[in-house]
């Protein structure tokens, strides 16, 4: 791939996702400016070279380039890393609420959980008579 296909790729990825730039940058820690760079066909051919070298090498990039080790938040059995970007927006979206509202939100979803709760416990009741 190269650093053109990669900058194309991050724009379409990002505005598939429904974010901005800054909202990227936010979540990446880096700056809107950095982000803009990526996004645009820079003279930037580091990936390109590297592949060339990679090549010459007989080895795949991918023995050269490993996603750096990530600090995973993980409460009981939930992996956090896992939740889809749907679930994030809302998840935002709640964020911004009042506490009265997001408490209202929150029973309900607390309601939908202790139906489905009790409905499996009577399938798995049911299962074993």
């Amino acid at each position: 791939m190269t650093m053109k296909e990669i900058s194309q790729k991050i724009r379409h990825e990002r505005k598939i996702k429904g974010l901005t730039q800054e909202e990227l940058a936010k979540r990446t820690g880096l700056s809107k400016r950095i982000v803009a760079y990526y996004e645009r066909e820079s003279n930037n051919d580091f990936f390109d070279k590297l592949w060339k070298i990679t090549d010459a090498l007989g080895l795949p990039l991918s023995e050269f380039i490993q996603e750096p080790k990530r600090k995973i938040t993980k409460h009981k059995d939930v992996d956090f890393s896992k939740v889809d970007t749907k679930t994030l927006l809302r998840i935002k979206q709640i964020l911004q609420f009042t506490p009265q509202e997001r408490s209202a939100v929150y029973k309900t979803i607390d309601g939908v959980i202790a139906q489905k709760q009790k409905h499996s416990s009577k399938r798995m009741a049911h299962r074993t008579n």
